[in-house]
């Protein structure tokens, strides 16, 4: 009995540590095109910085993972900050974001 219990109490720790150290689905470069210049860009950072790149032009904000398909992210739009709220799903090498009805599938990028 001891042998069991000892047994499932390593089982739940591995577990644990397994599910802490996963990254998020979302970290790296995102473009929306697979040409070598997307005119829209999303970085995402492992310690939760998000840049948002529109014509090579940076701007750089914040992001939150929700729950396992959706991200809120907040980054300041002409003076103020602006949260958003978006699903996504990751499939290999493309992402796709939706909200609000409207879907738009982003490529990973160097």
């Amino acid at each position: 009995m001891q042998r069991v219990t000892t047994l499932g109490i390593i089982l739940v720790v591995v577990f644990l540590i397994s599910a802490c150290s996963g990254s998020s689905p979302l970290i790296g470069k995102w473009g929306d095109s697979e040409s070598l210049s997307p005119l829209l860009v999303y970085e995402f950072k492992a310690d939760g910085v998000l840049i948002m790149s529109i014509k090579n032009v940076p701007v750089q904000g914040t992001y939150q993972i929700i729950d396992t398909d959706t991200f809120r992210m907040m980054l300041p739009i002409l003076g103020a900050e602006r949260t958003t709220e978006m699903d996504f799903v990751r499939s290999g090498d493309t992402l796709t974001f939706s909200s609000e009805g409207y879907s738009q599938t982003f490529y990973k990028t160097p």
